[in-house]
């Protein structure tokens, strides 16, 4: 019994000697708490790689001078890259400051992380190349920043811009915050890995080539090639700029509406973008169709599946009947009275 006791108040000894090395204030409780610049949780997850820097939804993100420094690509290119790129922390003074950088548009696309990859020149020296990336509002970090309105009227003057400007180079003015990212190969990216990530805001050049370049036509068929549309590669459908899943779906590509339909892509909810078409007016922001008699027929009572992201339904048999990330079964009687419409416009029997 001694013994016991003697081991007990050993033991009561040694937790009163460990409590007495915790700080003062300190919880003596050891675990992991929310860092506190933590936003709060929305969107989908989307990236990697210092996503936080590049959302602005980092540690650092207070530290940003948001006045814009006026800079040019040739400058941005021939700052040393730093040694260390922490994940959750800016490299100043490149990473805490906002530039405004008068440039050459060489290309822009929709990358799988949802960003938009877009590719400048310096005006004076085209070889020198870097890239401008725009977050997409519906991902993680981007949607809980406080600069995600700007991310949105980015994106849409992106989308804008590609309707107008076709292949004629453009002069834009971008405003983002430097960045530096890792060297990854890219076409267009600096030597020193700098970017403007995010950009804040674009504008075509006031006396750009862009004010230009949609010239009336006569006829209908060459306004479609001027209509620039979002192909669904998944889906096989196209969507017209300002609707819902325009710019938006993880598989895709901008191209002209003439150029879509030549390789067999079909318009969403099967109305044309063009100036014929009714898409921009009947393809609805939440995905359903503003006639909901167009696209009924076939057996009502066969079973479909319906991609709830895209406002399409597949037949039995087909690829992608039961195999989108979203959807749902149901007869397609209900599925045509939910404003879904039919793959390829091709109903099930």
């Amino acid at each position: 019994m001694k013994r016991g006791e003697t081991l007990l108040a050993l033991l009561l000894s040694l937790v009163g000697s460990v409590l007495a090395f915790v700080p003062p204030g300190r919880p003596a409780v050891y675990g992991f708490s929310a860092p506190q610049h933590e936003l709060p949780a929305c969107g989908t997850y989307c990236g990697t790689e210092r996503w936080s820097v590049k959302t602005l939804s980092d540690a650092d993100r207070d530290k940003v001078d948001f006045t814009a420094k006026e800079a040019t690509v040739g400058w941005l290119v021939s700052q040393e890259h730093p040694a260390q790129s922490p994940a959750d922390q800016r490299i100043g003074p490149i990473e805490t400051q906002t530039y405004k950088v008068r440039a050459r548009l060489i290309s822009y696309k929709l990358e799988q992380d949802g960003d938009f990859h877009i590719v400048i020149a310096d005006v004076e020296d085209p070889g020198k190349t870097m890239i401008a990336e725009i977050p997409s509002p519906d991902c993680a970090g981007a949607c809980a920043s406080a600069h995600v309105e700007e991310f949105r009227r980015a994106r849409a003057v992106i989308m804008e811009i590609s309707n107008q400007a076709s292949s004629v180079s453009v002069v834009v003015v971008v405003t983002g915050v430097g960045f530096f990212d890792f060297l990854h190969g890219q076409t267009g990216a600096a030597p020193n890995g700098i970017e403007l990530h995010p950009v804040l805001k674009i504008e075509p050049e006031s006396d750009s080539s862009l004010r230009s370049v949609s010239s009336p036509k006569a006829s209908a068929e060459n306004k479609k090639k001027e209509v620039s549309v979002w192909v669904n590669t998944s889906t096989g459908v196209y969507h017209c700029l300002g609707t819902r899943w325009s710019g938006t779906t993880t598989s895709g590509t901008f191209m002209t509406e003439a150029g879509a339909q030549e390789h067999g892509y079909r318009p969403a909810y099967g109305n044309e973008c063009g100036p014929a078409g009714t898409g921009i007016a009947s393809q609805k922001q939440d995905g359903t169709v503003r006639n909901p008699e167009a696209g009924r027929a076939g057996n009502p009572d066969v079973r479909v599946w319906v991609n709830t992201s895209s406002g399409v339904y597949h037949c039995p048999g087909t690829r992608w009947y039961g195999n989108t990330k979203h959807g749902e079964y149901m007869t397609q009687k209900k599925a045509q009275d939910g404003g879904y419409r039919p793959a390829y416009d091709i109903v099930c029997h």
